[in-house]
């Protein structure tokens, strides 16, 4: 049997698809945006890009006037720019936590949502009293971050908050305060928990 003509037309395939695969435009990589000199400014330009960089910019820079805008970043109308306010806002840790409750009080409901959620992460002590008072926001999407990030923290102050939570009309939010209750693990946590389980 004959390979080397087998051979030469598989050859020829692939270089064919390999060509046109660097011809194809859809294969670009695009420029990274660029960011203007002034980041904070850069959070209100027109391109969503450009803006998440500038957010990024600004975690970077270890300035600790940029917590307020990185927290209103929150607010943003793209859900990437969003994003990556909370992922800096958490690598910042504690110091974080004032422009984030600030948000959680003030925010749009997703940036409340997202500073609930950052909040757990750090899970700094001084944030349970502005997630205990979450619990009751109007927005169940605000309610149940709230009572997860009380759980991760073990905010035994919160039981008696979590316990009336057990009882909200949305059932997601009484399954996170039920397993908030679990986790903080009390003698009192637990017994609401049982009083829960029977209902």
């Amino acid at each position: 049997m004959k390979l080397m003509p087998i051979i030469m037309v598989i050859l020829a395939v692939v270089s064919y698809f390999a060509t046109k695969r660097k011809s194809s435009p859809h294969k670009s990589t695009p420029a990274a945006p660029e960011v203007p000199v002034n980041p904070v400014n850069a959070l209100k330009h027109h391109d969503w890009h450009v803006r998440e960089a500038a957010v990024r910019a600004l975690g970077q820079s270890g300035d600790p006037n940029a917590l307020t805008d990185l927290a209103a970043a929150l607010n943003d109308d793209d859900d990437d720019v969003r994003e990556a306010a909370r992922q800096t806002l958490e690598s910042l840790g504690a110091v974080a936590v004032p422009a984030l409750l600030d948000m959680l009080n003030r925010g749009r409901l997703e940036a409340r949502e997202l500073a609930a959620k950052a909040l757990g992460v750090i899970a700094d002590q001084s944030a349970v009293p502005g997630l205990v008072e979450a619990l009751t926001d109007k927005s169940m999407w605000v309610r149940v971050p709230a009572a997860e990030a009380l759980g991760i923290m073990g905010a035994e102050q919160a039981i008696p908050n979590l316990i009336t939570a057990l009882r909200d009309d949305e059932t997601e939010v009484q399954r996170s305060a039920a397993e908030a209750l679990r986790r903080i693990g009390t003698p009192e946590a637990q017994k609401a928990l049982r009083s829960y389980t029977h209902t």
